[in-house]
């Protein structure tokens, strides 16, 4: 028989294993070769006399934003969606 700490210790690293499995997937599939816009970002924010707060580089970072701005429980539920069709 299991015991509850055992089947924690043994969830927590099936959770972290498919997290581990989805950073690789986005890293390898979804990540830009377009280094020059990370590039041109950092340039002008070090050059700009009023540089902004933010410099949203790639579709991803501006959608987490865009979900940042939402209420938790909705966030929660779009990024949840999001890794089960993945």
């Amino acid at each position: 028989m299991v015991s509850v700490q055992n089947f924690k210790k043994i969830m927590a690293k099936k959770k972290l294993e498919r997290i581990k499995k989805g950073i690789k997937k986005v890293a390898t599939i979804k990540s830009s070769p377009d280094t020059y816009k990370v590039v041109d970002a950092v340039v002008d924010a070090l050059t700009s006399q009023r540089p902004q707060t933010r410099y949203a580089v790639g579709l991803d970072a501006k959608v987490s934003i865009f979900v940042s701005l939402l209420p938790t429980f909705i966030g929660d539920y779009l990024f949840l969606k999001m890794a089960q069709s993945g």
